[in-house]
């Protein structure tokens, strides 16, 4: 038996947007506003105050970066390679399911035959990314079941695009965030199970929020702020809470 072809991802060029001219003023007179506070400064603390001010409009510029697909592919292009691509991610994901009761049937045929067997279905095998259960299975059942996670989660992704064709801005974004890219899996399967469950895709930000806070330095209390809208309550503290949890009460 021959594990199913991964679909490619589609091919879709997209480029940054320049900033407008409101945006631009916005920076240069911040700019002007950290030289004459630097002119003016005595002590450290207001030294140190001006670098930090001149580190946070420095981010400002970078988040206040917008992309969008390019105009070198039409619209009617771009649908007709997106909802190619969701075609391929449910044929992948039905082969898959289709592989694995297969594979079920074929390792315990008498029990199949007589109607014993666990009834096998998409939440059955995503449960098994539950650390509890993860934990205990071999290498390669691993390795099946996070790609089985992956496929899901990579057909979600596939419907969100289909969404997003008539959004440029917004179909680049979700085109940037290919997934997975600051962390493994493998390392997390209960991240990947909240991915499969909740029809999302953890970004690279919100990993990098997470891990400060899985690992905090010399496993020291963490306080940090966060911006509005960054998945807080969505990503971030579920990721976080399934982490930590002990399954106890």
């Amino acid at each position: 038996m021959h594990w199913p072809a991964q679909p490619t991802s589609p091919q879709i060029p997209v480029e940054q947007q320049i900033l407008g001219d409101r945006s631009n003023q916005a920076e240069a007179r911040l700019t002007s506003l950290s030289q004459k506070l630097r002119i003016a400064a005595k002590s450290s603390g207001e030294n140190d105050y001006i670098s930090d001010l001149r580190d946070s409009c420095d981010l400002l510029t970078l988040q206040e970066a917008k992309y969008r697909v390019s105009a070198d592919i039409s619209h009617d292009k771009l649908t007709m390679l997106l909802e190619t691509y969701l075609v391929d991610c449910r044929r992948y994901f039905e082969e898959i399911n289709s592989f694995l009761r297969k594979l079920v049937e074929f390792g315990d045929e008498i029990a199949f035959r007589i109607g014993h067997l666990p009834r096998i279905s998409p939440p059955f095998w995503l449960s098994q990314l539950n650390r509890d259960r993860f934990d205990s299975l071999t290498q390669a059942w691993k390795e099946v079941i996070i790609t089985y996670g992956l496929a899901i989660t990579e057909l979600h992704r596939a419907r969100r695009l289909t969404a997003l064709s008539s959004h440029p801005q917004e179909l680049a974004e979700e085109l940037r965030n290919s997934g997975h890219q600051n962390w493994s899996p493998m390392d997390f399967p209960e991240t990947l199970l909240l991915e499969a469950e909740s029809g999302l895709l953890v970004r690279e930000v919100q990993e990098e929020i997470a891990n400060q806070m899985r690992q905090p330095p010399n496993d020291a209390n963490t306080v940090m702020q966060l911006n509005m809208g960054e998945g807080k309550s969505s990503v971030i503290v579920p990721i976080i809470a399934a982490f930590l949890a002990q399954g106890e009460l």
